[in-house]
């Protein structure tokens, strides 16, 4: 993965994420930026047909966005 300087002092990032159901409403995400490999594991609450065993997309989004 790389970080590319190009004009106007802009920088291009790539970053990849797979993406993979384990089961019926859980997800699991491996993400790779440069040297960085970590996943992580979505799921639904139990109100909607998940487990509850893990945030689910829109609490990661939220994070995101505080982050």
């Amino acid at each position: 993965m790389s970080e590319e300087p190009v004009a106007n002092n802009q920088r291009t990032f790539e970053i990849l994420a797979e993406a993979r159901t384990i089961s019926h409403m859980k997800k699991e995400a491996t993400v790779t930026a440069r040297d960085l490999v970590f996943t992580i594991q979505c799921d639904e609450g139990v109100r909607t047909g998940g487990e509850g065993s893990a945030p689910t997309p829109m609490q990661y989004f939220v994070a995101g966005v505080g982050l």
